[in-house]
């Protein structure tokens, strides 16, 4: 196309009209220049240095637009993207850079970067550093139709639900949960979002302990603005190593997310690893407290064995931990059961150890379940 006298003027009404925010003469220049293709002497040129705060919501009326118009307005969406996909952000970012805007100007809500991960992914991981802001964005996302069960490709293949409770944002699983979000999506190693509020166990522990409210819908709390029913969430949900929900929380010895998990009736305290079920997690890594809330449980299998035959008495003993010993004879497990044919019961060890309880003498049977 010749470098035509009228191809100029427009040109020039467009940046006028940008530089002044005027709306009317923007939308004219656009409609003008609407057919000029990428190869246009003027191609390298941008408008990035132009675009304030006031003047970016013209650039809407270049959404759709293909030849020079399209180029230039997606210079500007990459250069929001390469904010929005840093996992740092700008302390002089301008407001105009947003995923609002970026939305309005027709990129996808799915939109991925090259790292694997979406939109919504790097607004929930960013979160830690401004969570109002990055909820927003969440909300911002979902309303033009971001997908909820959207995974990312990176090796744990996370969903959203998995990412906002990994890095404990509230805000965001329960607006996850009101889009309708799987509770129960697998990642890639068979965890469900519940499972990823313990990988991160050094942060605050009050946040997971929300986190558990909002999913579980403890009926005592958050009634007022908790409105799922417990039973979309899958508390038996076992992970590529067999551990539970619950196996997680004794491991980090969480006794106020143990105490909410004990009470659920569709919960299975025995499920778990053979030889690392909760019960024998409890003994092993000594959270008495833990244990204590545990045998609470009226389904709990004191006489459990591993694969090789131990009891969690039997370990009791075995590392020495008289007060777990007390607590299970208390509970009512049976001391005679033998860990392998012909060796010794609970009973001999415990006498063997030197550790006498008044049970090892008296004990009747185990406790009925």
């Amino acid at each position: 196309i010749p470098f035509a006298g009228e191809v100029i003027l427009n040109f020039r009404a467009l940046l006028w009209s940008l530089l002044r925010n005027n709306k009317q003469a923007f939308a004219k220049a656009v409609e003008a220049l609407s057919a000029l293709p990428r190869t246009a002497p003027w191609q390298t040129f941008s408008l990035l240095p132009l675009i304030n705060n006031q003047n970016a919501q013209l650039l809407g009326l270049m959404a759709s637009k293909g030849g020079l118009l399209g180029q230039l307005l997606e210079e500007l969406i990459e250069f929001v993207l390469s904010v929005a996909g840093s996992h740092e952000q700008p302390a002089q970012a301008s407001k105009w850079q947003c995923i609002k805007n970026c939305l309005k100007w027709g990129v996808n809500p799915n939109y991925v970067f090259d790292d694997g991960m979406s939109l919504m992914a790097h607004a929930i991981v960013k979160s830690t550093v401004n969570p109002y802001k990055q909820y927003r964005e969440v909300k911002i996302l979902l309303a033009y139709g971001a997908d909820t069960g959207c995974l990312t490709s990176l090796p744990d293949k996370d969903s959203m639900l998995h990412l906002a409770c990994l890095y404990y944002q509230p805000k965001i699983v329960q607006e996850l949960l009101e889009k309708a979000a799987d509770p129960n999506l697998r990642d890639a190693y068979n965890r469900t979002p519940i499972h990823r509020l313990f990988d991160r166990h050094e942060l605050k522990s009050r946040d997971r302990d929300y986190l558990l409210d909002i999913l579980l819908a403890d009926p005592t709390k958050f009634v007022s603005r908790v409105v799922y029913l417990p039973e979309r969430v899958d508390l038996n949900s076992q992970d590529n190593e067999g551990k539970t929900p619950l196996c997680h929380a004794i491991s980090i010895g969480d006794c106020y997310m143990v105490r909410l998990f004990v009470p659920q009736d569709r919960l299975d305290p025995n499920l778990g690893p053979a030889d690392a079920f909760p019960l024998l997690l409890a003994v092993n890594f000594d959270k008495l407290a833990v244990l204590e809330i545990l045998l609470d449980s009226r389904q709990l299998d004191l006489n459990k064995q591993t694969s090789e035959g131990e009891t969690a008495l039997l370990r009791a003993i075995h590392i020495g931990n008289r007060e777990a010993v007390k607590l299970l004879a208390r509970a009512g497990v049976n001391p005679d059961i033998e860990s392998r044919e012909g060796e010794e019961t609970a009973r001999e060890a415990a006498l063997n150890a030197g550790i006498l309880v008044s049970w090892l003498v008296s004990w009747k049977r185990p406790r009925l379940n």
